[in-house]
């Protein structure tokens, strides 16, 4: 998740930048943004010849909107083997190497330690249930 998207406001400003024949670097200083983030607004969405403030806000908007299904809501099976795991008091990263060694039978994923911990910190809002108190 971008963590300081860039404004309208800054999407028409790079625009005017492009306009007026402006670098990445000159329109990154503008902006007090790092020039890879320009590069990669401009790119993203067209290039310096097709850039348009406005479509590169509808495309940020669409991509927020599309929420991707967590591993454990999609898999079940992962989901109940890793939270009877988690109960036995196992700890995320011998879950993600028992996982990963492809000894057991009915689980053919493997997934981290760090989206186990991810999704034990969730509260039960991305497919593991939520821990009792």
């Amino acid at each position: 998740m971008v963590a300081n998207p860039l404004t309208l406001s800054e999407s028409e400003e790079i625009r005017v930048g492009i306009d007026h024949d402006g670098t990445i670097s000159m329109i990154a200083k503008e902006l007090e943004r790092a020039k890879s983030t320009i590069s990669r607004e401009i790119f993203r969405n067209g290039g310096k010849g097709a850039y348009r403030a406005h479509a590169a806000e509808e495309h940020c908007v669409g991509e927020r909107a599309c929420e991707k299904e967590a591993l454990f809501e999609s898999t079940l099976a992962l989901a109940e083997h890793v939270a009877k795991r988690l109960r036995s008091k196992d700890s995320p990263m011998t879950i993600a190497k028992e996982l990963e060694s492809g000894f057991l039978p009915d689980i053919s994923i493997t997934v981290s330690h760090e989206t186990i911990y991810a999704a034990i910190y969730v509260h039960g809002q991305r497919g593991l249930a939520k821990a009792p108190c």
